[in-house]
């Protein structure tokens, strides 16, 4: 299955099945969906990624750390264009303490070895999703109306920023953001070269 097939077909659905089981609450302040990062962790009696197929799991945590990871980076640098952000996507947010955790934790050993997860095997699809859901979160940037939260903005936001980046699924995360980037310079070269032949 590819990681866009898994966003827009499976995601919602198995995270409603997480959030059945985890323990969770809405956010104090803004109503927004909030769990605790313990809610991931497989104890004896409690296994709240039970519901989700063993195939799935590796993009259900991909998709659950990106969409963390892209809320909390609007929420960070983009603090007008949240609220509508937000509305639109009602992503979720993870806390560890009253603190938002690093959202790369949803691949911390804790939720991934007792499951069998592998970081080969995680690595790997994760780097097939970082690159899925880059371009799909530039699109998205790129379509809706933001006063600042603008495709260029966010990208540029989230290559200098540290939770972003930290370990190596965030080295992962940049490496897609600058291929794209990269794509971009490639083509406004070639656009220019052409429009000076002209």
């Amino acid at each position: 299955m590819t990681p866009k097939n898994y966003y827009y077909n499976y995601f919602r659905e198995d995270f409603l099945k997480f959030w059945i089981k985890a323990p969770n609450r809405p956010n104090y302040v803004s109503g927004e969906p909030l769990f605790k990062f313990a809610g991931l962790v497989k104890r004896d009696n409690f296994e709240p990624l039970e519901d989700i197929s063993r195939e799935n799991l590796v993009c259900f945590l991909s998709a659950l750390g990106c969409t963390i990871l892209i809320d909390q980076a609007i929420h960070a640098h983009f603090k007008e264009d949240y609220p509508k952000f937000q509305e639109m996507t009602l992503y979720p947010k993870m806390e560890v303490g009253w603190m938002n955790a690093n959202p790369w934790m949803v691949f911390h050993q804790n939720v991934r070895l007792p499951r069998g997860l592998y970081k080969g095997e995680i690595i790997e699809k994760f780097t097939e999703f970082a690159n899925f859901f880059t371009q799909d979160v530039k699109e998205f940037f790129t379509t809706n109306n933001f006063k600042q939260a603008k495709w260029e903005a966010v990208r540029e936001a989230m290559l200098n920023d540290s939770d972003v980046s930290s370990g190596e699924f965030g080295e992962i995360f940049i490496k897609e953001l600058k291929n794209d980037s990269l794509v971009n310079k490639k083509l406004e070269k070639s656009y220019t070269i052409q429009n000076s032949n002209q």
